[in-house]
């Protein structure tokens, strides 16, 4: 009886590491043919963002409404909704079931624009923008202090749509105080 006890206990240990690590970055697929990375070409405007964050501002931008302006990011935006109410499922990658980077890689995909499968490798090919910059179909990006481990897409109006592992595929705030904690930067994807 007590073998079954240690057994409940450490699948549940395991579950919960699996939940809380939900959308880190793990290296799933191969990144499509990169030149130098975006983030060593724009390392001046990433420390301002970030810098900005840390000084607790985000709760506080002023994002611009740039609607008629993107007609790309009206593509992407378009798509982003249309998965709206997605369950989430780490790792997964289709309408029964997706992660936040999963989710980023089958919009600009729908467009034909192949992204990197995760976060992190999303973040190192995009190109930083400075958040009063922001676009629609722009990427925000998060992190647990250590390394980018969560993506939304932002629609517009200080919002973003991204698979939450709690709630599935959401419309959100980006000034939500949960992630302007774990504000990383803002990338945007070189076509």
């Amino acid at each position: 009886m007590k073998l079954i006890g240690t057994y409940k206990s450490f699948f549940l240990s395991v579950l919960l590491i699996v939940l809380l690590s939900s959308c880190s970055s793990h290296v799933r697929f191969a990144s499509q043919k990169q030149s130098t990375p975006a983030s060593k070409k724009n390392t001046t405007q990433s420390k301002s963002v970030s810098e900005s964050v840390s000084q607790g501002q985000i709760g506080h931008l002023n994002f611009p409404n740039r609607d008629d302006e993107n007609e790309m990011g009206n593509l992407i935006v378009s798509e982003a909704f249309s998965w709206l109410g997605t369950p989430y499922r780490y790792g997964g990658d289709d309408r029964s079931g997706i992660d936040c980077s999963g989710l980023v890689a089958q919009v600009y995909g729908a467009i034909g624009i192949n992204v990197p499968r995760t976060s992190r490798t999303q973040y190192e090919n995009s190109e930083r923008v400075k958040t009063d910059n922001l676009q629609q179909g722009d990427l925000i990006f998060f992190s647990n202090g250590a390394i980018v481990n969560h993506v939304g897409i932002y629609i517009g109006n200080g919002e973003m749509i991204h698979a939450s592992s709690s709630r599935g595929v959401i419309k959100q705030a980006v000034a939500d105080e949960y992630y302007t904690r774990r504000f990383a930067g803002v990338g945007r994807v070189i076509k």
